[in-house]
């Protein structure tokens, strides 16, 4: 039996859902909608929100698309359903397009791109490919589209996330997490081939074991296989989207789906920026598609039962739920409360008997108990079981665990420009953009899926806005967007585009290639897909890799320096936890943030880096945010705060060739200097 397209599919027994389906419908509702969101923009607006005022924007934009789409037509909306052979003569053009733009991308970044820079050609060659695969999709006969289209997705997400293979050779990480991961954790892994029990992440240490077989099973080197691991199993990731949205609703929904996954600002960024975090979300994902599948009927189809009496699913299931819970101790507790607002939704809106009940019951109850187990065995068991409870605390409150936040959140200081917020959020935007007209044409239609996945958007998407006014790391869009992207915006942004490409058929089709090409450049090169390589940026970018210049003065201090000596840096973090053999300090700084010389002691080792010198690696803090700092703390406006900013900024290069010809010189690269105080 062919896969049903979404209006083919009998929704009469959603009887739950009927009042709301008629609700959106109401023109007068939809108008009010637009009212509502614009008011939101206008508030968010006049207090210097403008990411997020942006993001109300564009989700007006939706409403208002999504009006005159079905008030323009006198017909009543016709079914989902699309030609199968269509133009089948271009698809040689389109496949030819596809290749030529994906070889000469890859050609482009190694042969004329500089190293740690990506621009404007190599985001543009990638968008005309995701409007191929659009064009392919939409104008051949399913047969084809159904197993070649996903391995081009596939091969595009490839190209995305591997990337930085050929830019930043030594990779890109999240902040100090990365190193502290390798350094503490990994590599004693494979030394001692025991988990060291005194660190911090001693507990949740499955990835870190992952990691370490793969590079005994390849190897590979397993600092290189930690960094570029993330990028080829996300790439993998996507085909449990295309799934899912085939089993669901169809399969051309589910390659639009599995297209917009990989563009997703910040899936692109956990697999290019890897840290414990990106491990685990991809768990996360594996886990709640596995849960989808077992719980969910196909097709809307309310008499099918699930498919839970497959033992291997079952298995694999709890295989996976243990692997979250050992993961990390966040994503488990994020995916236990998605669980739970999937058991709910999945009561409210299909019929279950007794027997289906008591299956998600044991499902909710098999997590609880395995999350309590492993509380009991962090706390140390009886002892101090409320240890855990400050471990979440501290996991939720302290500024140390803004991680990889620091360069992927959403609101940012009255000082940024509106034109620049409003360049790194439009990705995003025109994500929300189709998602609204995809929930607005679910919802008339009462389908429950589109139902679940606006409960998961809306739930997720408030949680991140709390914690951005409440400054509370763990809740920043730098993770919990990330399963807000993955369970719930592609799917609703996939029937947005259809409905779109359903309505403006024909040539029309180009308005919705055109906006595909536009999402893609403006997502992929937004600050939330990595700062490093973000074409929109008003400063320079928090230093999130290793340099050529670096990596030499690590080995150099390594070979050259006495172990348990006392080094003087910045405020970098980066040494710190990529060399645990010797001692390293902060160097003393006067009121005027410059060196104080007079406190250094004699024959101690100093370095000075131009990076450090100019706080891009000082961790969680960028130029905006000292910006901010400065017109918080005093009462400086904030254009003397941006004035004394420039002024720091040029007198640090001047400081840095100052310090250096008093020291005693003993080594230097083209960015570091490593002295000692005679």
């Amino acid at each position: 039996m062919p896969v049903k397209e979404l209006d083919q599919v009998d929704l009469i027994e959603c009887t739950r859902l009927i009042k709301i389906g008629e609700l959106f419908k109401n023109k007068f509702f939809l108008y009010l909608l637009v009212s509502i969101f614009f008011g939101i923009f206008m508030f968010l607006s006049t207090f210097h929100y403008y990411s997020y005022a942006t993001l109300c924007l564009y989700l007006v934009f939706g409403i208002i698309l999504y009006i005159s789409i079905i008030y323009s037509e006198v017909e009543k909306l016709t079914l989902l359903t699309f030609d199968k052979n269509g133009q089948s003569t271009w698809i040689y053009f389109y496949l030819s397009a596809f290749f030529i733009s994906f070889s000469s991308s890859i050609f482009y970044l190694r042969f004329f791109e500089d190293l740690y820079h990506k621009s404007l050609s190599y985001y543009l060659l990638i968008g005309i490919c995701s409007s191929c695969i659009f064009l392919i999709l939409m104008s051949y006969q399913k047969r084809f589209f159904e197993y070649v289209v996903p391995i081009l997705i596939v091969f595009l997400a490839l190209n995305i996330f591997l990337s930085n293979l050929i830019v930043f050779p030594n990779g890109v990480y999240a902040s100090g997490d990365t190193h502290y991961q390798i350094y503490h954790l990994l590599l004693p892994i494979l030394q001692n081939a025991q988990i060291p029990l005194n660190e911090g992440y001693s507990f949740f240490p499955l990835h870190q074991i992952f990691v370490a077989s793969m590079s005994l099973i390849s190897g590979a080197d397993p600092i290189f296989t930690y960094k570029f691991a993330p990028g080829f199993i996300y790439a993998v990731s996507s085909l449990f989207i295309y799934s899912l949205g085939k089993k669901l609703i169809g399969s051309r929904f589910g390659i639009i789906s599995m297209l917009l996954y990989i563009l997703s600002p910040e899936i692109v960024y956990h697999a290019t920026h890897a840290y414990q975090f990106s491990y685990a979300l991809i768990i996360g994902i594996l886990f709640l598609y596995i849960l989808e599948s077992l719980i969910l009927p196909a097709n809307t189809i309310m008499n099918n039962q699930p498919s839970h009496q497959k033992m291997s699913w079952i298995i694999l299931h709890i295989l996976i739920l243990i692997a979250i819970i050992w993961t990390h101790q966040f994503t488990s507790m994020v995916i236990f409360v998605m669980t739970i607002l999937l058991l709910i939704v999945a009561l409210f809106i299909f019929e279950i008997d007794s027997k289906n009940i008591y299956f998600y019951l044991d499902i909710f109850l098999l997590f609880l108990i395995m999350l309590f187990a492993h509380w009991m065995y962090v706390s140390n068991v009886f002892p101090s079981l409320m240890r855990i409870t400050d471990l979440y605390y501290v996991s939720l409150f302290s500024p140390e665990n803004y991680q990889a936040s620091i360069s992927t959140q959403i609101i940012n200081s009255v000082a940024q420009s509106f034109w620049i917020d409003f360049l790194n959020t439009s990705g995003k935007g025109l994500l929300f953009l189709m998602a609204s007209v995809g929930s607005l044409y679910g919802l008339s239609k009462k389908n429950s899926y589109t139902f679940l996945w606006l409960v998961w958007c809306i739930f997720i998407f408030s949680l991140v806005a709390f914690g951005s006014f409440i400054d509370m790391p763990l809740l920043l869009p730098g993770r919990m967007l990330s399963f807000f992207w993955a369970i719930s915006v592609v799917y609703l942004s996939g029937l947005g585009v259809l409905f779109l490409a359903k309505k403006f058929k024909g040539n029309c089709l180009i308005f919705c290639c055109l906006l595909l090409f536009i999402t893609t450049i403006l997502t992929l090169g937004s600050t939330s897909s990595g700062t490093e390589s973000s074409l929109f940026k008003n400063e320079e970018s928090i230093h999130l890799y290793d340099t050529n210049s670096d990596l030499q003065y690590y080995s150099w201090i390594q070979t050259k320096v006495p172990e348990n000596l006392h080094i003087m840096v910045s405020k970098s973090w980066v040494l710190q936890n990529y060399d645990k053999m010797r001692i390293y300090s902060e160097l003393p700084t006067n009121s005027q943030y410059n060196i104080e010389i007079t406190e250094l002691k004699i024959n101690e080792y100093i370095i000075f880096n131009i990076d450090d010198t100019t706080a891009l690696r000082i961790r969680g803090t960028s130029e905006q945010e000292r910006i901010s700092s400065s017109t918080a703390s005093t009462n400086m406006t904030t254009v003397d705060a941006k004035n004394a900013q420039l002024i720091y900024k040029n007198i640090d290069i001047f400081e840095f060739n100052k310090m250096v010809s008093k020291l005693n010189c003993i080594y230097s690269n083209s960015k570091t200097s490593i002295c000692i105080k005679a």
